[in-house]
């Protein structure tokens, strides 16, 4: 049933209802339901049909995983979360800004997934939700040799202090995601690729932002005609 036909769609309660329908919102209703313990058609229990009913959404919504897709769809929204994430980690304390909540729907949390390249391919899950998280790795002064003279220890006080590091770690339906923007050897935490730091972070989501969103929502595109 495509979006935006009207069609007749007996409730629940055995009353008829008109309205604009979409196939994906199929799976969205039925897992809606059933959290809420309400009876639905034995089909949409029957995981081969669920599974080839989502596959088939998947792939309506998320086939294409173009950069302009990206930019366009995520662009904006990661541009804001960088932004604010640096802020915190270049003002520390003075930045009162401890949690952002934002309220969003199952397409967006898939195009998210996608646009970092992290998506399994499975309709989100009833409640799911993604966090991004920002850690800050304490700068370790190095310790002063115990035999070090008066001069040594006067110049080593005008030497630049240890800066910390700062990381971004993305979590999607409490899992550790692992991100491939990162992968390469310095642009995550030794040992923990999960932990992508800051600056690689936000050297992708750059790539991802739309420097003029309206003239590249237009039909002749970002590169023009």
């Amino acid at each position: 049933m495509a979006c935006g036909q009207k069609e007749m769609v007996e409730r629940t309660d055995g009353k008829a209802a008109e309205g604009e329908w979409c196939v994906y919102r199929i799976p969205t209703t039925i897992r809606a339901a059933i959290a809420h313990g309400i009876n639905v058609p034995p089909e949409f229990k029957d995981k081969a049909v669920v599974d080839t009913l989502e596959k088939a959404i998947v792939n309506e919504w998320y086939a294409d995983k173009t950069e302009e897709v990206r930019r366009l769809g995520m662009g904006r929204l990661l541009d804001d979360l960088s932004r604010k994430m640096q802020h915190k980690a270049n003002h520390g304390a003075q930045d009162p800004l401890k949690v952002l909540i934002h309220s969003t729907h199952d397409t967006a949390l898939a195009a998210l997934c996608s646009t970092l390249d992290v998506f399994d391919e499975q309709w989100p899950a009833f409640t799911a939700s993604i966090t991004f998280e920002l850690f800050k790795k304490a700068a370790v002064t190095p310790q002063r040799a115990a035999d070090a003279s008066f001069s040594q220890i006067v110049l080593s006080n005008f030497k630049s202090r240890p800066v910390p590091e700062f990381y971004i770690r993305m979590r999607y339906q409490n899992k550790n995601m692992i991100l491939p923007a990162c992968a390469e050897k310095g642009k995550h935490l030794p040992g923990s690729p999960e932990f992508c730091t800051l600056a690689a972070f936000g050297e992708r989501v750059k790539e991802l932002t739309p420097t003029d969103f309206e003239s590249e929502c237009t039909p002749a595109g970002r590169f023009g005609i």
